[in-house]
């Protein structure tokens, strides 16, 4: 148990994204310029900027779908990891592709490059969230508010669905995600927290997020999607993840860390390397490019995904209410994404397709 602690503590201390640890001033060896202007042949993105007294700046993007079905459409929000712009993430995760299927909207808020105005700090030199710094972990401070800004902001100026508003990210992102549910659990349905941690990286009980919500508690459905064989956000990482927010959920329901929503998965699903692929193949890369971490997926000859396994958690009613998703081979990338970008190996399981799937069947119940 000492040996673990001491892990947590190493990793927690990492920044997610990044093989360096978190960075608050700039650094000279990755030059990152500002956000640039949507491409001029992607008509469905759009570039904004949200400002507000009370919480930090940042730019984002919105794509909207050419074709969307009439009435109220659900929002996905999308965060990126460390040493990503927000245009990277987009070419990258495909989420716009399953927006055109789907008919919703995607917004892709971007973290500031690190500055000191002399009245305060902001932002991060690797473009990591600051996840880890108290201002991101607080409601209606830092980052945290920032990010739901952007996502009120996008609701209001689009017929969005206050029911189905998600939020996911990797790396990160991911973590920030575990943040944003914690802090701002009305503002959203579901959360995907793709290779990141728990709430605060360290909530081993989900009492901290609990804590957190304060009035605003409620039942949070959860996707936790991250690779086993992961180096930089470890393993244990995600199961932190996993299990933090069956905690939170547990007291929740009742206020009582009693097991009234259950600790142990109510079924198991594994699947074999490239079991009942269906789609075209994606194999054959090994991500040698553009940041990415090794893709052994194409070195072992896999065309479509990795081996998988998946727990699937039932809440104290007996509802779907998290699924972990658990991938052999997946190292620090996004699974099934194009790999012409960063952090992105194009194996799945289909991280886009499996995330979508679990929102789409968790809407909320404010």
């Amino acid at each position: 148990m000492r040996r673990f602690a001491t892990l947590l503590c190493c990793v927690v201390l990492t920044a997610c994204g990044s093989s360096e640890p978190p960075v608050l001033a700039s650094s000279p060896a990755a030059p990152l310029s500002p956000a640039e202007p949507a491409p001029a042949g992607d008509s469905g993105l759009t570039a904004h900027r949200f400002e507000s007294e009370s919480c930090p700046a940042r730019d984002y993007y919105v794509y909207t779908p050419a074709t969307v079905p009439a009435g109220p459409r659900p929002l996905v929000v999308y965060l990126h990891g460390c040493t990503q712009t927000a245009q990277q993430a987009i070419d990258g995760v495909r989420w716009n592709e399953l927006a055109d299927r789907e008919g919703i909207l995607v917004a892709y808020p971007e973290q500031a490059v690190f500055s000191n105005s002399g009245a305060e700090i902001d932002g991060n030199g690797s473009r990591c969230w600051n996840w880890f710094l108290p201002l991101g972990q607080t409601r209606d401070s830092g980052e945290a508010c920032a990010i739901a800004g952007i996502t009120r902001e996008v609701m209001a100026a689009n017929d969005i669905d206050p029911q189905r508003v998600y939020v996911a990210g990797i790396s990160a992102g991911g973590a920030m995600t575990s943040n944003m549910g914690a802090t701002y659990p009305e503002l959203y349905a579901a959360l995907g927290v793709i290779a990141g941690t728990s709430y605060t990286g360290a909530d081993l009980t989900g009492q901290l997020a609990y804590q957190a919500m304060g009035a605003r508690a409620r039942r949070m459905p959860v996707l936790v999607f991250h690779g086993v064989t992961d180096t930089l956000d470890v393993f244990p990482l995600g199961f932190i993840a996993a299990r933090q927010w069956l905690g939170t959920n547990d007291l929740v329901d009742d206020g009582e860390a009693n097991q009234s929503v259950p600790q142990t998965p109510a079924t198991t699903e594994s699947f074999a390397a490239d079991e009942n692929p269906g789609g075209e193949p994606r194999g054959g890369d090994l991500c040698v490019r553009n940041n990415n971490f090794p893709c052994p997926g194409g070195a072992l000859g896999y065309q479509y995904h990795y081996p998988y396994t998946v727990e699937h958690y039932l809440d104290g009613e007996g509802e779907p209410l998290l699924d972990f998703w658990q991938v052999q081979g997946l190292t620090h990338n996004y699974a099934g994404g194009d790999p012409r970008d960063t952090f992105v190996d194009p194996l799945g399981p289909d991280t886009t397709e499996v995330v979508w799937q679990f929102f789409n069947a968790h809407p909320g119940r404010n």
